[in-house]
């Protein structure tokens, strides 16, 4: 499934709002008799520069209307992939593959209670970040160099593609272990 952009989100709120003004005065006008809706169109579309106004709000509606169906019917984007060519051809690594591989990793680092990774490729290697949760034991300026080196010789080794930043969040410190492990 696409996630919506920043940009789509907007306009679908905006698309929205007005569909249901649209939709309340349609209500009161069929129910109530309310003509007032419609007064304004007769007398917005008498004038040259009425109609220019409703065609505009009638075009921009209609853009919003085939940018969201697009959005919307739109297929979830390629997986984000690291390409290896070799020879006999491509090798394709997702990104989903190696945060999960650098997870694991972190997670078996001592004092690492858990862990999430992120992987960025830059044009002159991968970037790394990493939010961790430790106990509060765990000098966190060690760990984070364990965690660093840990990180950059496995991704180096596995995927042969070189690690230039490791970036280490400590987002809390938590006197429970989540796995009962023995450290």
């Amino acid at each position: 499934m696409k996630v919506l952009g920043y940009f789509d989100r907007v306009i679908l709120a905006i698309y929205t709002i007005s569909l249901g003004l649209v939709s309340l005065a349609l209500i009161a006008i069929a129910v109530a008799g309310w003509g007032a809706p419609l007064d304004f169109l007769r007398t917005s579309a008498a004038g040259p520069t009425g109609r220019l106004g409703l065609a505009l709000v009638g075009i921009v509606l209609l853009v919003v209307s085939v940018r969201l169906t697009g959005v919307g019917i739109a297929g979830s984007p390629r997986r984000r992939a690291i390409v290896h060519s070799l020879s006999m051809g491509d090798v394709r690594v997702s990104v989903h593959a190696i945060e999960g591989m650098v997870q694991r990793l972190v997670r078996n680092v001592a004092g690492v209670r858990d862990a999430k990774a992120l992987i960025e490729n830059w044009e002159e290697g991968l970037s790394v970040r990493v939010r961790a949760t430790v106990g509060p034991e765990t000098p966190i300026a060690d760990l984070a160099a364990t965690i660093q080196d840990a990180i950059q010789t496995q991704v180096q080794r596995v995927v042969g593609i070189a690690v230039v930043r490791v970036r280490v969040e400590i987002d809390h410190i938590s006197p429970e272990s989540r796995r009962g492990r023995v450290e």
